[in-house]
């Protein structure tokens, strides 16, 4: 497909996107210069698209061009970050203007090689500061594959040079017995990356996941702070936001 007819299809699903819609487009064989009109052309403000919420990413290795519209799971998982955030790791962290962004981010088009020409917008990501890189990024995923989240992780972590700390990766299946979820934490710590993996729904005899304080800061780890200190993710508190929207939906969770 040439880019004309990309944007064309993009812009035609955004427009008519109901809630029983596809809510994922992918296109393939796509050159990053193409890459790069179609997503400046839909950012252009004569096309009334600010308030369409949808996800335009592009991955230059693969050469392929993801949109995700509006899937309202992706709410709660990016709220419960932010009130995790406030509710317990403010009282923790050192004194500093945070500034957290749910849903949609920032996007980024300067990642380092291998990624060069790749463009990222996160679910949502925590900034510290006047940081040009998020210190934290959420990948939620409903319609997407876990494999595409994954690969989603590695451009954050990888291209932005290790600038991204930590990739928080949640995913909804729906399965026979109900929705199905995981939640994935991917971090920098001392030139390696350490994963956890937790399971959402079924309900497992699990504790809390947890990030270290070293790992959002790494060796800007301000003095006097420990580095050790567990900044706990409360498995809980996601369900509890997650149970409910799924029941606005008429879906529940997997046992």
């Amino acid at each position: 497909m040439q880019s004309d007819e990309i944007f064309g299809a993009i812009l035609e699903a955004v427009e008519s996107y109901g809630a029983d819609g596809n809510c994922l487009l992918t296109f393939s064989n796509v050159q990053c210069e193409e890459a790069r009109i179609i997503h400046d052309r839909l950012c252009d403000p004569s096309n009334n698209l600010e308030s369409r919420r949808f996800k335009f990413s592009f991955d230059s290795l693969s050469k392929t061009i993801t949109v995700v519209l509006p899937e309202g799971i992706k709410a709660e998982p990016c709220g419960w970050l932010v009130s995790v955030f406030f509710i317990t790791w403010a009282r923790l962290v050192p004194a500093a203007n945070f500034d957290v962004f749910q849903l949609l981010s920032e996007t980024h088009k300067d990642f380092g090689y291998p990624y060069i020409g790749t463009i990222k917008e996160a679910d949502s990501a925590i900034w510290l500061d006047e940081s040009h890189w998020p210190f934290i990024v959420m990948e939620v995923g409903w319609s997407e594959s876990l494999s595409r989240l994954r690969l989603n992780r590695d451009i954050w972590l990888q291209g932005s040079g290790g600038a991204v700390r930590v990739v928080i990766i949640v995913k909804f299946t729906r399965g026979e017995t109900g929705v199905r979820g995981s939640l994935e934490i991917s971090c920098q710590r001392d030139g390696e990356i350490t994963r956890q993996t937790k399971s959402i729904w079924p309900i497992t005899e699990e504790e809390d996941p947890y990030i270290l304080l070293g790992d959002l800061y790494g060796s800007s780890l301000p003095e006097g702070y420990d580095g050790n200190i567990k900044l706990p993710l409360c498995l809980s508190l996601l369900r509890s936001r997650c149970k409910g929207r799924l029941k606005n939906i008429g879906l529940i969770p997997a046992e």
